[in-house]
């Protein structure tokens, strides 16, 4: 019976890390001082820095609707990655303790027939890196079609040494920030364009790191429900596989039975707590990520019918589009996938070769159906369920709420 993996949080650890708000092993020594000074940098930008230029380049632009439009996307962005990193320093035990209790080696069953724990963590240990390398070339992709054309275009006119007063392009950085200062030569024009590519590069790493690192949590939990289904269908084999002795007795098989039905359902418990504890902890922050896709999604709505389609913005706010629709169904696919995890658990109960059982193992049978009578659903802040009707509904009220405000 071999060991699960022990590090199935391995890429959202090194995102977060990356982001500096998950804390490093080394305690004292230069990699800890140069950490805490590379945290030091990040708490600034993200909470005071990016925060101050938001309201300064909002009250210039309060009156003008297209520029506040344009605004809000990127204060959107910003705002919620500063919540995540508070976040992440608030709960970062909290959130530990959990990842503890999915990788601990407590709950391990026999290889056998087409049951395989190992092989269930490995692939839920692989789909977790996809999910998580996905979420983050198409935030870099985003971030290039923004940010590609005007740096190579300043570059050029730097090389070239061509004024760039009066071309269009340079009129405006590519995000609507407050420019911490004149961007009146193609020089300053590249600095600036870097210093906010830069900038969402971070935010980049916050998002990828904590929503990683929520779906993933999300995804384990759902395969520890597969991993216990499949035990509690495969109980009686892989009791008469353990037991040794040609004479086996009723007594000692029954015996073995009911210790494994206590091990199947402690480990039931630890899932059902490691299912508390999470939504607890992000159910607040899922809420927000919820309104912020709507705001998102009515806005990027907005920019794409006043933009013209053969532009640069256009295609711009399309990825803004693509990238806000795929956050939301991860989500909501991560939690419509557990759910239909949890629903699968009692078929595994049914499906256990129990006929020949005495009363004990039956009335622990029962009860443990009847619990898991009651669905396992994740919410954000108690109020939207993870569901892929979720997706829909959120996408159709931005699309209502464009409607409304574009007066069509």
């Amino acid at each position: 019976m071999g060991a699960y993996n022990t590090d199935l949080f391995y890429i959202n650890d090194f995102f977060l890390k990356c982001a500096a708000v998950w804390p490093i092993n080394h305690k004292t020594g230069i990699k800890h001082v140069s950490y805490k000074i590379y945290q030091f940098f990040v708490i600034t930008v993200t909470l005071v820095l990016f925060p101050t230029s938001l309201f300064v380049n909002v009250a210039q632009n309060v009156d003008n609707l297209l520029t506040f439009m344009e605004i809000l996307y990127p204060a959107v962005i910003g705002l919620l990655s500063a919540a995540k990193v508070y976040f992440s320093f608030m709960n970062c035990d909290r959130i530990k303790r959990v990842m503890y209790s999915l990788e601990c080696n407590d709950f391990h069953y026999e290889k056998i027939e087409n049951f395989d724990p190992c092989l269930i963590m490995k692939r839920a240990k692989l789909r977790g890196i996809i999910t998580t390398m996905t979420m983050w070339c198409l935030c870099q992709l985003t971030l290039f079609l923004t940010y590609g054309s005007p740096i190579v275009k300043s570059f050029w006119y730097y090389i070239k040494d061509m004024p760039i007063g009066n071309v269009t392009t340079f009129q405006t950085l590519p995000t609507r920030l407050h420019p911490l200062f004149q961007c009146d030569t193609a020089l300053k024009y590249l600095i600036a364009c870097l210093l906010q590519f830069i900038l969402f590069s971070l935010y980049i790493l916050v998002i990828v790191g904590f929503d990683g690192l929520f779906m993933n949590l999300l995804n384990i939990i759902g395969e520890h429900m597969v991993i216990l289904q499949g035990a509690f269908r495969t109980i009686r084999n892989r009791c008469l596989l353990t037991i040794s002795g040609i004479d086996l007795g009723v007594d000692e098989l029954e015996e073995r039975m009911m210790i494994e039905m206590k091990k199947c359902i402690r480990h039931l418990q630890m899932i059902f707590q490691c299912c508390a504890d999470t939504e607890e902890i992000f159910k607040y922050i899922c809420l927000i990520q919820s309104t912020a896709t709507l705001l998102q999604f009515c806005d990027c709505l907005m920019l794409l019918s006043l933009t013209d389609f053969r532009s640069t913005e256009f295609r711009m706010y399309a990825s803004y589009s693509i990238a806000i629709v795929t956050e939301l169904s991860l989500y909501c696919w991560s939690g419509n996938n557990l759910t239909s995890r949890a629903i699968d658990i009692p078929l595994g109960l049914w499906e256990s070769d129990w006929l020949e059982t005495r009363k004990p193992f039956k009335v622990c049978m029962l009860i443990t159906m009847i619990r898991l009578q009651k669905p396992t659903i994740f919410t954000a802040g108690n109020i939207v369920p993870l569901l892929l009707t979720t997706q829909v509904s959120i996408l159709k009220a931005g699309y209502s709420y464009f409607t409304v405000l574009s007066g069509r």
